[in-house]
């Protein structure tokens, strides 16, 4: 999806692996949330990773992990794919 959005093809959204995702996960807003992660895409191509750090350290089935993410694996994915090679992570504290 993201080679299609930087190569601004024309594509049906419900017919993406991402909008599957977001069909698994039940969200609601599927179509905005969707339309939200485009504009993302092409923010970052222009902008870059430049607020909203990765968050890292979550709890994953009762125990602390501190190298998993928290927030911002979409941000991540789409920022390997545009070749940057630093992102800015915030440590969550274990609660």
């Amino acid at each position: 999806m993201i080679d299609d959005v930087l190569a601004e093809k024309e594509f049906d959204p419900v017919k993406t692996d991402y909008f599957k995702y977001f069909k698994w996960r039940k969200f609601k807003n599927k179509g905005s949330l969707f339309r939200r992660h485009v504009r993302l895409i092409h923010s970052m191509k222009e902008h870059g990773l430049y607020k909203d750090p990765l968050i890292i350290g979550r709890v994953v089935k009762g125990h602390y992990e501190p190298n998993r993410l928290v927030d911002g694996d979409h941000r991540l994915i789409v920022a390997k794919k545009l070749g940057i090679k630093k992102v800015i992570c915030r440590v969550e504290k274990e609660t």
